[in-house]
């Protein structure tokens, strides 16, 4: 398995080619906190400003979903480059602090490439969940590994907008043979988003895919099953379930035997 250096460029690598429609700071359009909103819940790491905090007159609620702008606070200190989708509850989702980033495939590259070097530390196999929304710093997007196929979850506008550079990433990062796109769900009915299962690389399997997880054989159904076919989240609780019922299996042993020996505790006691 390769993993790319963080610094490496995709354009270094030479297997990119620069992507076009890269947005630069200068174009981004301003929102702003409303005076009475905590800018300090931003400031420390909060990825997401409901629609209720933000100034929304007639500009800002005519941005196009998907697209970026800087966030200032009411006394207009600059809290970061977001996306902004004026459709959903959750009106803005931080993608950088520096408002000079160029989110393109490049960005994408190195969020992947992190990723990916946590994810080889914890699991033996290519099974996992590589991408997972704000906690790998990518909100609303979900990726999980079926060894040489992945699954992406476009959970938020920004995604489907930038969807061929995030295809391009995962191209030269993880080098699959097979991508789908599921784009179904509650989530995006929630961000004003249609519904969408498309191939973005190969052709889509027609039979389950074994997956070897937590000491069992699961199957997951990528072409039809729910979200990406597989609940890779669930796999610590399932951990913690199997480690439950073998303690419960433990200590029902040990009350059988205990109750198998009860009988015979008067009889030694009269002796």
């Amino acid at each position: 398995m390769r993993i790319c250096s963080c610094r490496q460029t995709l354009a270094e690598l030479g297997q990119l080619q620069p992507q076009g429609g890269a947005e630069m700071h200068s174009d981004h359009p301003v929102i702003r906190l409303k005076p009475k909103t905590n800018a300090q819940r931003v400031r420390h790491g909060f990825p997401w400003v409901y629609d209720n905090e933000l100034v929304t007159d007639r500009r800002t609620k005519a941005l196009r979903p998907g697209s970026l702008a800087i966030l200032h606070d009411h006394a207009q200190n600059v809290l970061g480059l977001f996306a902004v989708n004026p459709n959903s509850k959750i009106f803005a989702r931080k993608l950088s602090d520096d408002v000079e980033t160029v989110i393109d495939a490049d960005w994408f590259a190195q969020k992947i490439t992190r990723a990916l070097a946590l994810r080889v530390q914890l699991y033996s196999q290519p099974y996992y969940r590589l991408v997972h929304a704000e906690a790998d710093h990518l909100p609303g997007l979900i990726v999980d590994r079926f060894a040489d196929l992945l699954v992406i979850q476009p959970n938020a506008a920004w995604v489907d907008d930038l969807l061929p550079a995030l295809v391009e990433a995962l191209k030269a990062v993880i080098a699959p043979t097979s991508i789908v796109v599921n784009g179904a769900g509650r989530a995006r009915v929630l961000e004003g988003l249609d519904e969408t299962r498309r191939m973005a690389l190969g052709d889509m399997p027609t039979d389950a895919i074994e997956v070897s997880m937590n000491g069992a054989v699961y199957f997951a159904d990528v072409a039809e099953g729910q979200k990406t076919g597989i609940f890779y989240d669930q796999r610590p609780i399932i951990t913690l379930y199997r480690i439950f019922l073998l303690a419960k299996l433990f200590w029902m042993c040990f009350r059988m035997s205990v109750d198998l020996a009860w009988p015979r505790w008067p009889m030694v006691l009269h002796r």
